[in-house]
């Protein structure tokens, strides 16, 4: 097997990582969903969809792409006169913004034992500096190698004038919101045996790679509040004018923590009575520091763990309690909510498919995008004739201790007033519209007035129920007509 190919299969059994942020060996599409999650589907791909690529393309390619990242790697200089100080003379890109010379990657071992070896790295003399590694969205390129040594490798990059991202990835450079990571094809590779000096098994020993494309990544599920404060006056101050940028920076205002009160059917857990009153003192206010995609230090506030008693609450989570922890921020789901129960569902959606024999594509996107107390709506992409998004409602229940996907899926089409009806009767509506045209040679007139002339109250009435089901199919078919027409 190719080496590259066989380390992203172990990566992958492997699962989860132990380092924090994003740090270490893992796969652009990472970075990539972390983004979808702060700004929306819908963002990403109106902002990283490029021509015939799709957001779904940009994902496939993301999860081929090996990435790596760790604390050292961090910019050195910025500015356009950084080149000419060191005496070295490259000539700078048309419309260049800014010049970094940063550290692109270094031979730290990190907490999973891996160790990309910078003796080992073979760089792309053209390659290019992207934003979050989202390949159609690139904003700059390499310019040379400042230093190259068996501890680290530093470049010298360019951002360059080429789209309002990059000028944006300038301004977050230039107030220190810049971190670097690089994309990276394995060429040769061992698995240490050895347990690291953290108790973990051994990692991979990166002996040689290539490196394909470095990224500015300033996801802000890694930054920490002072960093999202940051981002959110430069946007607000209209420092950061781009599109995919206006959207991070909605998508942290809009989830940030607000003033929350714990209601009085919340039973507290306490250790004891004397830090039972004084954390119920401090139970009304978590502070609005926080966010979803990062927020204020656990240790900023009081934690406190409570736990939801009411009826309401217990039809929802059926067995499973709902709990609490209140610590300033909060940096998934909450327990026990749709939300959660929505993300622990998603992440069974492919495999589920795949059990019920639904024929999907591995670049093909499918996610929950309804979720109800007793089922919810799954979406999965199809491209055997054209771009078609299909719908099934399956069940979900508590079964030990999590929620999970259940039952026979059964197909439907959602409308765009999201009114979700079986795709069997829609089906059954359609072949009588057809039915319809082909009768319109066959005196369908002179029938209809026979039908009017002798009708009963109620069977008028059943004839405009399904006159009005015809129009509402003509409507559906001249907006998906328009559709294709503008995607064209």
């Amino acid at each position: 097997m190719d080496p590259n190919e066989l380390l992203l299969k172990l990566l992958k059994e492997r699962g989860a990582k132990n380092t924090e942020f994003n740090r270490g060996i893992l796969t652009a599409d990472r970075y990539v969903k972390t983004v979808e999650s702060c700004v929306g589907l819908d963002a990403c791909y109106k902002f990283a969809s490029k021509s015939n690529v799709s957001f779904s393309d940009v994902l496939k390619k993301a999860s081929e792409t090996l990435t790596y990242s760790n604390d050292e790697m961090v910019v050195e200089d910025k500015g356009k006169d950084i080149i000419s100080q060191d005496g070295l003379s490259i000539e700078l890109p048309k419309n260049t913004l800014m010049v970094i010379k940063h550290v692109l990657t270094t031979s730290t071992k990190d907490r999973d034992g891996d160790i990309l070896r910078t003796d080992g790295a073979v760089l792309d003399p053209k390659m290019l500096l992207l934003w979050q590694h989202i390949h159609t969205l690139p904003i700059g390129k390499m310019l040379g190698v400042a230093s190259h040594t068996s501890k680290s490798l530093s470049l010298y990059s360019a951002i360059v004038d080429i789209n309002d991202v990059a000028k944006d990835a300038a301004v977050m450079v230039d107030n220190d919101m810049g971190r670097f990571s690089h994309g990276f094809s394995a060429l040769e590779f061992s698995q240490l045996k050895d347990e690291d000096e953290y108790g973990m098994a051994g990692g991979f020993d990166i002996k040689k790679y290539a490196i394909i494309e470095e990224s500015v990544v300033s996801v802000p599920a890694n930054a920490d509040a002072v960093v999202e404060e940051v981002l959110l006056s430069l946007v607000e101050g209209g420092k950061l004018t781009s599109g995919i940028m206006k959207s991070v920076g909605q998508g942290i205002r809009d989830r940030r923590d607000k003033t929350f009160v714990v209601p009085e059917t919340l039973v507290l857990a306490k250790e004891n009575k004397d830090d039972e009153k004084a954390k119920s003192e401090s139970k009304t206010e978590t502070g609005s520091k926080g966010c979803s995609c990062g927020g204020s230090s656990p240790k900023e506030t009081n934690a406190v763990e409570t736990k939801i008693n009411d009826t309401k609450n217990q039809e929802v989570t059926e067995e499973k309690d709902l709990v609490i922890s209140e610590k300033g921020f909060y940096s998934s789901a909450i327990d026990g909510s749709y939300e959660a129960i929505r993300d622990d569902l998603n992440s069974q959606v492919k495999g589920y498919l795949d059990e019920n024999d639904i024929d999907m594509d591995d670049y093909c996107y499918c996610h929950v995008v309804g979720t109800f107390q007793k089922n919810v709506i799954i979406m999965y992409e199809e491209y055997d004739d054209g771009y078609k998004e299909n719908f099934i409602r399956v069940g979900w229940k508590y079964k030990d201790g999590s929620p999970k996907l259940t039952g026979t899926p059964t197909e439907v089409n959602v409308s765009t007033t999201t009114k979700i009806e079986d795709k069997s009767l829609f089906q059954h509506l359609k072949k009588l519209a057809e039915a319809r045209k082909q009768a319109e040679s066959n005196g369908v007139e002179a029938a209809m007035k026979t039908i009017l002339a002798y009708a009963d109250r109620g069977q008028r009435s059943k004839l405009l129920d399904s006159l009005k089901a015809f129009q509402e199919i003509d409507e559906r078919t001249e907006r998906t007509k328009k559709f294709k027409e503008l995607m064209n």
